[in-house]
């Protein structure tokens, strides 16, 4: 469940409308606890999460009910090494950062941050040395897809333990971001498939095409990439060799369904019996709950998410446009994140 819990922010991309008061997410942390196990994992983010004055309290509400807590900060002056070591002592599992580009000239750029690839290099290092999981977040673009395998290269060095592979879509404020076309975008999908062998765990994020490639790779139906596909392919085999394992699908449990029968691929909630957990393989994201303050106050979020809300009856009568016609007509209905819950 991602929560932002501060709608302030140092970078303009990071403002959020709708904050929680600190009893209101207190009262948010109870009623996650109202899952039941496996409790899904907080994500505190922003705004700038470190100007919550209360933070730390919140993290501890949250660890005193058996839920995970992951933060995922600004780059700025309020993150240094000893706020990470003491998130770490506060029980915090994982911390993420953003990067979107191999390079400082890159990344600094599309960020607007001078400085800002240099610094989370510094930072998501301290965090690995002491003890915390480090998630790196990139968002896929034209101007960045030729740098994806050496910028795997640089958080593998590192290393993360998970990254995030965002698929830019282009409305709202990612008007402003030249998206990929669908022909690079299913390049990089066969570059993510390969890279899922060296021990990272990869997770898409608007990404259901990804699930298609995967189940076709699986099938031996997949279509040989594109130029572009193999050039990525290429560049990452020469930069750190061929893969050392079989990458590894991760399957969840569902919510919706009573005793966790039906599974699905998504980064929410860990396995069947176990404590979420972080291991290298590929998860085609889908399960995120992103809570904004006047959605939680409407109703309870076990409500909205297990019962029969207006949002899950819509996403039962919509068609997917994948192909035209009805979701059972399409041949990725099986796997389609807008057919019926």
């Amino acid at each position: 469940m991602i929560w932002p819990a501060v709608t302030a922010g140092h970078l303009p991309w990071r403002s959020l409308p709708g904050q929680l008061s600190h009893a209101e997410g207190l009262a948010l942390i109870d009623q996650m606890a109202a899952f039941g196990r496996p409790r899904p994992i907080l994500v505190l983010t922003g705004g700038d999460v470190l100007k919550h004055d209360r933070l730390f309290e919140v993290i501890a509400h949250a660890r005193s009910q058996d839920i995970a807590v992951s933060v995922s900060p600004s780059v700025t002056p309020l993150l240094t090494p000893p706020v990470l070591e003491r998130l770490a002592r506060a029980g915090v599992v994982a911390v993420s950062f953003s990067l979107d580009g191999a390079s400082p000239e890159t990344n600094d750029t599309l960020r607007g941050v001078l400085g800002a690839w240099v610094r989370s290099i510094e930072l998501m290092r301290h965090a690995v040395n002491v003890g915390l999981k480090v998630q790196i977040n990139t968002a896929v673009m034209s101007s960045n897809i030729l740098e994806l395998p050496a910028l795997f290269e640089v958080i593998a060095k590192v290393p993360v333990d998970i990254w995030g592979v965002f698929f830019i879509i282009h409305t709202g404020s990612g008007r402003a971001v030249a998206e990929a076309t669908p022909v690079e975008n299913e390049a990089v999908c066969h570059f993510l498939y390969q890279a899922g062998g060296y021990g990272i765990t990869i997770r898409t994020v608007e990404g259901p095409f990804f699930r298609r490639l995967v189940q076709q790779y699986e099938a031996g139906t997949a279509v040989p990439p594109c130029a572009t596909g193999v050039r990525l392919i290429a560049d990452l085999h020469r930069r750190l060799g061929p893969p050392a394992q079989r990458f590894r699908v991760r399957s969840m449990r569902c919510l919706r369904c009573p005793g966790g029968r039906r599974r699905f691929q998504g980064p929410s909630l860990g396995p069947h019996g176990r404590r979420p957990g972080i291991g290298p393989g590929l998860r085609a994201g889908r399960g995120l709950i992103s809570l904004i303050g006047c959605w939680w106050r409407a109703s309870a979020i076990k409500t909205r998410w297990i019962g029969d809300s207006p949002r899950v009856k819509l996403r039962k009568i919509k068609q997917c446009r994948t192909r035209g016609g009805t979701s059972h007509e399409c041949a990725g209905y099986a796997i389609c994140p807008k057919r019926s819950g």
